[in-house]
């Protein structure tokens, strides 16, 4: 990803309230980005509806296919 593209990224989810700027202590040329408050708690948000979301397709499936999903994701990850 191109910087400028990152920082209009960055400042937009400033601007939402959703990040936090801050100068580096160590490197005057630093910005670090760190999630705010509303930030994390949008992550969350978002994070638990894809869950359910997982979760409700999931439930309409067999057994037999979520083992062959399981063994699928098994082989991908190399667990």
């Amino acid at each position: 990803m191109a910087p400028p593209t990152m920082t209009r990224i960055v400042q937009a989810l400033q601007t939402r309230g959703f990040v936090r700027l801050k100068s580096s202590s160590k490197d005057a040329r630093v910005t670090i980005c760190e999630a705010s408050p509303s930030g994390i708690a949008i992550l969350k948000k978002a994070r638990q509806a894809r869950l359910n979301r997982i979760e409700e397709l999931l439930s309409q499936k067999k057994a037999d296919d979520i083992a062959l999903l399981g063994k699928a994701l098994e082989a991908i990850v190399g667990s």
